[in-house]
């Protein structure tokens, strides 16, 4: 079998395996269009974006979120946008895959800074942002949260567009109350072994998030041991998002540990009796899956840059925070229907994951957390 053999073949697992190919859409070998030069107006972009009329977004958003987006583009714009959804590392697969096949299909991912700042960049696949940002609402530094642009690397090719705390424990508010778990340590207290459920750590969510806050907050060493006796707790631990709040939300574990942002908003809207605690180590400061990048060989050039530029808007902002359920890094867009658990609080301990060095320190802590809990995936 030769390399391209090899290649397409993995490709079609993958589509096969994960549904990662647009409806209506196959994958094909593209000569990635002229993006409009660096400094175009508004106008000129718009004109040829239209003139591409699709664009497609790797993410990892929920069925709420790709819907919200997906309209508003139609709406506005007369756009097509065209969702791959999958998990962080799959769609990363996917990219390395049609690359190496000279398949350039694809234009912007919606997804964690794990996924695009420890597994994408790597590969040199993102494009540089600076030239990206064309409405001066959206260039405006003032804009946003610390009166800076919310870009997450030295390199400007992501952007950090939400700014939530998590200390990324949920708990069954019928069950637990939030006096019951104070500190990380709590959940080591014996009385909650055989009740905590846990999203895999191993990958790239939330749980990997709260596995590495640990390493932070106990330091290297205590945190491992802390992990270590976590482990002890017979942990149910697994690789099904929904499956994990589910469960906190029927009682029948009362813990989670990683709960999927997403999918805990969902929850919580519909009333389930769930919450985020508040810890007294304190939270991440985080942008959970709301990072935004562009591939330098976009299929669409021009309509990536409208979806980007649109969605960075307080317009876009909104609609993006709404179904999302997690609030927005611009200072002008109302939270008020936002989780409180997601606020950060007066004085209250945060730890920023939204910057280049949370990632370099979390890769050094990959094979800790894999060590200790890969022999507990169901």
């Amino acid at each position: 079998m030769n390399k391209n053999s090899t290649l397409w073949g993995a490709i079609l697992v993958l589509v096969m395996v994960f549904g990662l190919v647009p409806e209506g859409r196959a994958a094909q070998k593209e000569q990635p269009k002229k993006a409009a030069p660096a400094g175009a107006n508004w106008d000129s972009v718009l004109q040829a974006a239209r003139a591409e009329g699709s664009l497609i977004v790797y993410s990892t958003a929920n069925p709420a979120t790709k819907q919200a987006l997906t309209k508003a583009m139609k709406d506005k714009y007369g756009i097509t946008v065209d969702f791959i959804i999958g998990r962080g590392e799959e769609l990363v697969q996917r990219i390395k895959l049609e690359n190496q096949a000279g398949i350039y299909q694809g234009d912007v991912l919606l997804a964690g800074g794990t996924t695009l700042q420890l597994t994408l960049k790597p590969t040199g696949a993102m494009a540089n942002l600076d030239s990206a940002l064309i409405l001066p609402d959206v260039a405006d530094p003032a804009k946003w949260r610390g009166k800076k642009l919310p870009f997450m690397d030295r390199e400007h090719q992501v952007i950090a567009f939400i700014n939530q705390t998590a200390s990324h424990v949920a708990v069954n508010t019928e069950s637990i109350k939030p006096k019951d778990l104070k500190s990380f340590r709590d959940l080591i207290d014996p009385k909650w072994k055989g009740k905590i459920v846990m999203d895999d750590p191993t990958v790239s969510g939330a749980a990997d998030d709260w596995a590495h806050l640990m390493l932070i907050i106990f330091g290297p060493e205590k945190g491992k041991e802390y992990l270590q006796q976590l482990a002890k707790q017979d942990l149910v631990v697994m690789r099904d998002k929904r499956l994990v709040v589910e469960w906190v939300a029927r009682n029948k574990y009362p813990i989670a540990i990683g709960p999927d942002l997403q999918t805990y908003s969902e929850f919580r809207k519909n009333g389930a009796p769930i919450t985020e605690l508040k810890m007294n180590e304190g939270s991440a400061s985080l942008a959970g899956g709301g990072c935004l990048a562009m591939l330098k060989r976009a299929a669409h050039p021009n309509a990536s840059l409208v979806f980007m530029n649109w969605l960075l808007t307080k317009e876009g902002q909104t609609i993006f925070q709404n179904a999302y359920g997690t609030p927005s890094a611009r200072l002008d867009v109302d939270v008020s229907g936002i989780d409180p658990a997601f606020i950060p609080l007066e004085g209250e301990k945060l730890i920023s994951s939204t910057s280049e060095d949370w990632y370099v320190g979390k890769a050094a802590g990959v094979e800790v957390v894999k060590q200790i809990f890969k022999p507990l995936m169901r």
